[in-house]
């Protein structure tokens, strides 16, 4: 909660994760994509740019608790 980062300019951000539901945001983005359904973007090929694909803040939570664990697990 405390590293959260709301921006327009997504190609300047370097993190763990990026949220979106606009594929060209997330296309040069070096961690864990996450692309939200849309209906601009419901066609699109997720694994085309390495995204993970959800429908909710549920399964965004999820989603990011899971890749959580598994950092832990690296360390």
């Amino acid at each position: 909660r405390k590293n959260v980062i709301i921006a327009s300019r997504k190609d300047l951000i370097r993190g763990d994760v990026l949220i979106d539901d606009a594929p060209h945001n997330l296309e040069n983005f070096i961690g864990n994509k996450i692309l939200v359904t849309a209906n601009h973007n419901k066609n699109y090929q997720e694994c085309e740019i390495g995204a993970m694909r959800v429908d909710s803040w549920a399964e965004i939570y999820m989603l990011i608790s899971i890749l959580a664990a598994e950092g832990k697990e690296d360390e």
